[in-house]
């Protein structure tokens, strides 16, 4: 059974706010390296044809162009250009992100939005692409989640946002865990911010809509840092092919799935800024130094890892002691908040 916060006291009221005549949503997708709509077309063709959705709210696909191959900023450069050029378009977003990504790219995008007056509901396709025999539950489960996060895109709330079965979390204190059917969001109570039963309700922490503020985002410069994802048999032995990074390469991600050997991180130049996400938590490396800073929110530290090395400027990032003051300085601070 799917886990959930709801049933603690968070102060919560009935969201109450002048109705919507019609919501529109958008609805942004950003395929993986198997994706379940390889293209506009394939996502177009979906949304058209899920004909409870056109009875809440009306919808338009919007498919972000994305592989393996882009880095995490290039992929949110994309997410929000897209948000940015359509913002005044519809009354909320829904962004589905990858499954392996949620979480990851669901901080960047909060950390990444400076400011916004209207919901970005951040979900992924979790409910798919998963046992043959269940194919019909999971496409089932996958409609009735994209129904949840269209009714939160247009209620009174806004900013980034996650959801956690039927609670409403902040990226930054969340988590995900595995069962045998399927993985799942989960959140600490500090991060749940409300949660949907018959109705939307909200706790005091949820920021509430305001159509008229435009969105700002924080400025980031395009630097590259890189992700690989590794399972555990690669991370004892990891493949030089994938270590090699040009000389381009600020910072690398490595997610393992699993628990993160001691020796990945002696195959890893020392002079590279690393983020290590696994089941133990996240380790941050640079110049030499190893610290383990959270292992109930790696997906958050590795998205501000990768926030400070976009905000340095290129002789920053090329000075050792610039790199540590600003990890330093920001990294564990915001993890703390975090906890």
């Amino acid at each position: 059974m799917q886990k959930n916060t709801s049933t603690i006291n968070l102060d919560t009221e009935i969201v109450e706010h002048a109705p919507l005549q019609r919501p529109n949503i958008g609805f942004l997708y950003v395929p993986d390296d198997k994706p379940v709509f390889g293209n506009s077309q394939q996502l177009a063709a979906w949304m058209s044809a899920f004909s409870e959705l056109h009875m809440i709210c009306d919808a338009e696909s919007l498919f972000i162009a994305a592989s393996h191959r882009d880095t995490p900023v290039a992929v949110l450069d994309r997410i929000c250009e897209t948000l940015e050029k359509r913002y005044d378009d519809f009354d909320g977003f829904v962004v589905l992100l990858p499954r392996q990504d949620i979480l990851f790219q669901a901080s960047n995008l909060s950390l990444r939005i400076a400011q916004t007056g209207k919901p970005i509901v951040c979900t992924s396709d979790f409910a798919t692409g998963l046992q043959t025999r269940f194919r019909d539950y999971y496409s089932a489960a996958f409609k009735s989640e994209m129904m949840s996060a269209s009714h939160i895109a247009y209620e009174n709330i806004s900013g980034v946002v996650a959801m956690a079965g039927i609670d409403v979390v902040a990226p930054a204190h969340a988590r995900i865990e595995y069962t045998e059917q399927r993985p799942y969001i989960t959140s600490t109570v500090a991060g749940t911010l409300g949660f949907i039963d018959f109705g939307l309700h909200l706790g005091r922490k949820a920021v509430r809509r305001a159509n008229t503020k435009p969105l700002k985002l924080a400025r980031w410069k395009h630097v590259d840092v890189r992700r690989i994802v590794l399972d555990e048999k690669q991370a004892l032995n990891v493949p030089r092919q994938l270590l090699r990074t040009e000389r381009k390469t600020r910072g690398l991600i490595a997610q393992v799935s699993g628990v993160a050997p001691l020796s990945l991180l002696s195959a890893i130049p020392q002079t590279l800024p690393v983020c290590i996400v696994s089941a133990s938590g996240a380790q941050i490396s640079w110049n030499g130094e190893h610290r383990t800073v959270s292992s109930r929110h790696a997906s958050a530290v590795a998205a501000q890892f990768t926030a400070v090395l976009s905000t340095l400027t290129q002789k920053q990032l090329k000075n050792p002691l610039a790199i540590e003051r600003a990890m330093q300085k920001i990294v564990f601070p915001f993890v703390k908040s975090a906890v």
